[in-house]
Order: C-alpha cells, then structure tokens, then sequence
C-alpha cells in the first residue's frame, strides 16, 4: 500500500448538503479507518471550512481516487474536481527524521 494525498476544496453553497450528509459521510469512513492516515478541515484566515485534506493509504493512484470519490460529501457534489498524488511523509510529530 502507498500514500496518497487530495485537497478537497469546498465549492461555494454547500452547507446544506454538508450537514445533512454527514452521517452518512461519518458512515461510509467507519470501516474504512484503517485507510485514512490523515484527515481534516481546511480553514479560511477566518476559520471557515473551505475544504479538506485527505491522505489515504491505497494500492494505486486509481484506487485512491476511487475511495475518495465515493465518499456521500464528493458524491454529492460537494468538492470541486481533484487530484490523488503520491505522498511520502518525511517530518511528522514524534516520527524519527
């Protein structure tokens, strides 16, 4: 398995969706933890959520981007388009350099 990374931008307007959505985003993940290695809110300088990031663990780039995409927050429209690109982690809190 590799690393992946997706900055997941908030497209304008989707609150809404957000909210109501987000127990089955909650859901769809729960059995997937093992896959993320990273995840949480982008902010604004002024806090707003603008998006997220996202680093998986996946065999391939392909699979990556599936796992992703099927998420109930991207299937309904929430991000604009994005990218899965490899990721190699190499300073992390309280990980030897």
């Amino acid at each position: 398995m590799m690393l992946f990374a997706a900055t997941l931008r908030a497209k304008p307007g989707i609150t809404e969706i957000r909210a109501r959505m987000r127990p089955a985003h909650d859901a769809y993940w729960e059995p997937l933890m093992d896959r993320i290695w990273l995840a949480g809110p982008l902010l604004s300088d002024d806090g707003e959520r603008i998006g997220q990031i996202m680093i998986v663990n996946a065999e391939n780039q392909h699979d990556a981007h599936a796992l992703v995409s099927n998420d109930p927050f991207a299937v309904h429209g929430c991000f604009e388009p994005f990218a899965m690109t490899a990721f190699r982690p190499s300073i992390r809190d309280g990980m030897p350099a």
